[in-house]
């Protein structure tokens, strides 16, 4: 895959949409971006503000049906390599599942969404939302910031899309096994050895102590009775650092 492979919109619904369409008229990867999204989403159907300034990008992927799990982690970990190893940004973290962190607030976070029939994977599509030029107070539900906020420069929104893909292409394409990119996302996130509350899909909070994740991707919480609990993303509403 190579730059001459993405397709730009001015503007579009949603960049996850798009590559959603393009499923049915190509087998091929595809990577879409767009300046602006009138509908962009995040995880849980939240909407992820999307003003001009910032990268909206997807991946229309084919994956392995055995590596479908880490494809979130890839977007993540293309995410982090860029800030620190472009940027040389510091303080880069993870929060699991699916946001990257700097100085302990949301810089980027990844969506991903798998199209299955008759239980077989048809294709995935990976979702990036990356602030760049974001500034001011935006109607976001959590402590964010931007590659101009903590730089105090503005950028170019297609070079850094430029910059990006290749990164995630780089470790979607690399030799490295599973269970390499999973350590490798597993040791920079943040989130384990923190006291933690997680908003639950069914309305019910759980309180306690994350203590790592599984290979899955799974949270693993010990309760603030002690029971311990593996706990799926999928099942998560909304995750408080305590």
């Amino acid at each position: 895959m190579t730059l001459k492979d993405i397709m730009w919109f001015e503007s579009c619904d949603s960049t996850m949409d798009i590559c959603h369409r393009f499923s049915a008229i190509t087998k091929k990867e595809l990577s879409i971006g767009a300046l602006s999204q009138l509908k962009g989403r995040g995880t849980k159907n939240r909407t992820w503000v999307s003003p001009k300034g910032n990268v909206f990008l997807s991946f229309l992927l084919h994956p392995d049906p055995l590596k479908v799990h880490i494809i979130h982690m890839l977007g993540t970990l293309a995410i982090y390599e860029f800030l620190s190893q472009s940027l040389h940004f510091n303080n880069i973290s993870l929060k699991w599942p699916n946001d990257v962190m700097v100085q302990g607030k949301k810089i980027s976070g990844v969506l991903q969404e798998n199209v299955y029939q008759n239980q077989d994977l048809i294709y995935s599509v990976l979702g990036i939302g990356f602030n760049v030029n974001l500034d001011g107070i935006q109607d976001i539900d959590n402590e964010y910031t931007s590659m101009k906020i903590i730089s105090g420069k503005s950028y170019k929104v297609k070079n850094i899309s430029d910059d990006i893909i290749p990164y995630f292409y780089d470790l979607y394409y690399s030799s490295m096994g599973v269970s390499q990119i999973v350590s490798l996302w597993k040791n920079k996130i943040d989130t384990i050895g923190k006291n933690v509350v997680l908003e639950m899909k069914d309305n019910k909070r759980l309180e306690g102590k994350v203590i790592g994740v599984n290979n899955d991707g799974d949270l693993l919480l010990a309760k603030t009775d002690k029971i311990q609990l593996t706990v799926k993303s999928g099942l998560v509403n909304k995750l408080i650092v305590d």
